[in-house]
């Protein structure tokens, strides 16, 4: 089937339970999924454009049969076709944590999607000299030297917050992503009063939010600024991204990396040669514990991927089971390569067959 253009087909707006909420000709339908997309486990995500049949008005029912190719993905949370993520980061409730933050920057680079910054709950720090000195230290991070745009709201100043974020909004879809409790369904609240979507505090005890977003879906906060609310989330890993592709997100190395002897040098501790290792005193310290938390993750990923690629080089082969139906799998190299039962008896027997001449040329030998 060929691209299906955006204009006219529907968007995927929420997935709830066991169907999906997509906008189409300024409707919302309930849909389901057309069983052969999910025999091919093809996936359909918030922010999807699908081509619907099945249409029937009177229950605004439908069913998704096909989905338009993505511009773009993140994995996690799971949304698509979105033009740049807005990562919403508390400044307390919960404590301020840089290599969280950085967790959701990087996995925005790796989406190719544009990031800004959005730091919340500056009405709780302690006083005016703390909140100027955060903002301060902040920005020269954030902003001055990797780039981002960086925003300091607070849901006591609505207008203000409002204000600041709109003109980023603005003729975009965006993915709200951050950690739970960080105020990500505060600041849509705010952003437009007739949504009342669930909040709560912080745990004292634990200083994490609890996850009142329990699904991805897309708001329309004013005309054509589209907003996708996602569940917080404590803790991402990079268990699906090589080091390379982590070592190319951190930009702030790219003045140094000429000077590394070695074209695919990773930046290691304790590397010799290196550009990096050679001018720590240039970077920020919150930034190179993130990248070699990164790198180790990573490491561990590309580990699983070497495992898999010595049983898959051997190839795939065909079986055909009931019917006409034929299923491939991983044609295992001779090591990893159960034998049958058959097989193995034919190899008792063997084995057996050869002791006995064996031991019937010993005795001619006597």
């Amino acid at each position: 089937m060929s691209t299906l253009s955006k204009e006219t087909n529907g968007r995927v707006r929420a997935y709830l339970s066991s169907h999906y909420i997509v906008d189409y000709q300024g409707v919302s339908w309930e849909c389901t999924v057309k069983g052969t997309l999910k025999k091919e486990q093809q996936e359909v995500w918030v922010g999807d454009y699908v081509l619907l049949d099945s249409l029937v008005s009177e229950t605004r029912s439908a069913r998704i049969v096909h989905i338009a190719p993505r511009d773009n993905h993140l994995s996690r949370p799971k949304v698509a076709n979105m033009d740049q993520v807005v990562i919403v980061h508390p400044l307390r409730e919960p404590v301020l944590e840089l290599t969280q933050l950085d967790r959701f920057l990087t996995h925005a680079r790796l989406a190719g999607l544009k990031a800004l910054i959005c730091f919340t709950k500056t009405d709780l720090l302690a006083s005016d000299s703390e909140i100027e000195e955060t903002q301060v230290h902040l920005t020269r991070l954030y902003h001055d030297q990797l780039g981002y745009s960086v925003l300091f709201t607070s849901i006591q100043h609505p207008d203000a917050l409002k204000n600041s974020l709109i003109p980023y909004l603005k003729d975009h879809s965006t993915v709200l992503a951050g950690l739970s409790g960080a105020g990500k369904s505060s600041l849509i609240n705010h952003l437009n009063p007739n949504f009342t979507l669930r909040v709560e505090e912080v745990s004292n005890k634990l200083q994490r939010g609890t996850h009142t977003t329990r699904h991805v879906e897309l708001w329309e906060v004013f005309p054509n600024a589209w907003i996708a609310d996602t569940p917080g989330f404590s803790h991402l890993r990079f268990d699906f991204a090589t080091r390379k592709q982590i070592e190319q997100t951190f930009t702030e190395f790219s003045e140094y990396r000429q000077a590394c002897f070695y074209n695919n040098c990773l930046h290691e501790e304790g590397a010799e040669d290196c550009g990096i290792t050679q001018n720590l005193d240039q970077f920020s310290t919150s930034r190179l514990n993130s990248y070699f938390a990164f790198l180790t993750e990573a490491a561990g990923y590309e580990a699983l991927q070497k495992q898999s690629s010595q049983k898959e080089r051997y190839g795939r082969k065909s079986i055909d089971k009931k019917g006409s139906e034929t299923v491939e799998i991983l044609r295992l190299n001779q090591k990893s390569r159960h034998h049958s039962r058959k097989r193995e008896k034919q190899e008792v027997l063997q084995r057996g067959e050869l002791e006995e001449g064996l031991i019937s040329l010993e005795g001619e030998q006597d």
